[in-house]
């Protein structure tokens, strides 16, 4: 990534736009990090034998990952970029209940609470209960008005959302007052962009909450039900357990246990 930033700042057209995404394995089982980090959570170690833990790796894997993304911001800044970057940290789903606790039964690591913690949401990596699909972004740029640093934006966003999000800084820069959202069908985009599943989320995001126009959110759809009746409750047969389906409207979540596809 550092590489590529430098290559760009000393290429021939260096005011053309640039979009550079960077997926870190970071942190993500099995979780490894340098001593240096791991020695910096003692009171995560195994009180009875000092061992390392899970949750002592697991966070120093997020420091290691803080520093990286450190240096990415600290070349952006020393090549004269930052003044026109916009920066998004985002996770990929909730955390695992587990992961690192070689438990005998890997399935059984989602009932596991002491890797991390999920700030008392129910569920974990892999589930459809809110510890498992909400997760943390932070979005940084310069010039963002004083009234919104700092703030938790409590609308509700999608992935999906950051590419018509993307298209609308490309033709509207990041004017903080703009109310318009960008329509992919009025500015003769490709047929592909007419039908996305995302919103540009720019105005909501700056408190034009007229704009805000993600109202729902489908969490997952999965045709197939585990084996009925069961007592065991680690026997379920794709990774993601039930219940199944998952539907988000406004501040309501309907949960379906299985729905057998076969049927329509």
């Amino acid at each position: 990534t550092v590489s590529f930033l430098v290559d760009y700042a000393a290429s021939t057209q260096p005011h053309r736009p640039f979009f550079a995404y960077i997926a870190s394995p970071l942190t993500h089982a099995p979780f490894m990090a340098p001593n240096a980090e791991v020695a910096q959570y003692p009171q995560y170690a195994d009180p009875e034998t000092g061992a390392s833990t899970g949750r002592q790796r697991a966070a120093a894997m997020l420091t290691y990952s803080d520093t990286s993304i450190g240096v990415i911001v600290s070349t952006i800044e020393a090549l004269g970029l930052r003044d026109s970057t916009v920066l998004l940290i985002s996770s990929d789903n909730g955390a695992p209940p587990g992961g690192s606790t070689n438990h005998h039964n890997a399935k059984a690591q989602r009932w596991d609470p002491h890797t991390y913690d999920r700030n008392g949401l129910r569920g974990g990596k892999h589930e459809v209960f809110e510890g498992g699909v909400r997760s943390q972004l932070v979005l940084s740029y310069p010039g963002l008005p004083a009234n919104l640093v700092g703030r938790q934006h409590a609308g509700l966003v999608h992935v999906t959302d950051w590419f018509p999000t993307f298209l609308g800084l490309a033709k509207y820069g990041l004017r903080a007052d703009r109310e318009e959202r960008f329509d992919p069908s009025g500015d003769g985009m490709l047929s592909l962009t007419q039908s996305l599943d995302g919103v540009d989320q720019w105005p909501c995001l700056h408190g034009h909450h007229q704009s805000c126009a993600r109202r729902e959110v489908l969490l997952n759809y999965n045709p197939f039900c585990d084996p009925l009746p069961s007592t065991d409750p680690y026997d379920f047969t794709t990774e993601v357990p039930a219940p199944k389906v998952a539907l988000r409207r406004g501040d309501m979540k309907l949960l379906v246990e299985c729905f057998n596809g076969s049927a329509l």
